[in-house]
């Protein structure tokens, strides 16, 4: 009696779609933005970066201070904005320095900060037009989006201030790095 009321209890809920009654982020992300993040030519611990950071499961001081851990929730570094994963990659000054500067000279739009997975999603016309060119300025963005993560920690945990041109510098020596490993793979082969 009690497994089939049990049973009965768990296919109401199938039918009725009621997994859960909070809508989480990454509901919000196409499939083929998951598939892009998966296909992106990078270190596999960028590749769960970005897969977090596109889920809301980075640690941010928004995040935390939703969480009820006591901080404020302004960004470390430029203290305008509230600290999200988004902010952090693509909307404070610091980062809009490190896109502008690099080889992609990217410069999002002052009135409207993309969510990460929005702006992953706007490369889809970059790749309908040259995959070759769009692959492998998604591979740098990857690692642009690593360092200036690694460069709000340095900040938060060892007050250690990056400059714009050292996140890109170190972003493209280890973009290089990697292609010239995966390339020396591929000769062994």
């Amino acid at each position: 009696m009690a497994y089939q009321l049990l049973s009965n209890e768990a296919q109401d809920a199938i039918a009725t779609g009621a997994s859960s009654s909070r809508l989480h982020q990454w509901d919000h992300v196409p499939d083929s933005t998951w598939n892009r993040i998966w296909a992106i030519k990078t270190l596999p611990k960028i590749k769960s970066f970005i897969w977090r950071a596109c889920a809301q499961g980075i640690a941010s001081g928004e995040g935390l201070h939703s969480r009820q851990v006591p901080i404020d929730p302004s960004c470390c570094r430029c203290g305008t904005e509230k600290e999200s994963v988004d902010h952090i990659l693509l909307g404070c000054s610091f980062a809009h320095l490190v896109w502008f500067g690099s080889s992609l000279s990217y410069s999002p739009l002052s009135d409207h900060i993309p969510l990460l997975h929005e702006w992953l999603g706007s490369w889809d016309a970059l790749f309908r037009s040259n995959k070759k060119l769009a692959r492998e300025s998604f591979s740098r963005a990857s690692f642009l989006c690593w360092y200036l993560w690694l460069a709000i920690n340095d900040l938060v945990f060892n007050v250690k201030i990056w400059t714009p041109q050292e996140v890109i510098t170190v972003a493209e020596k280890a973009y290089v790095d990697s292609l010239q490993l995966i390339q020396g793979i591929i000769n062994r082969m």
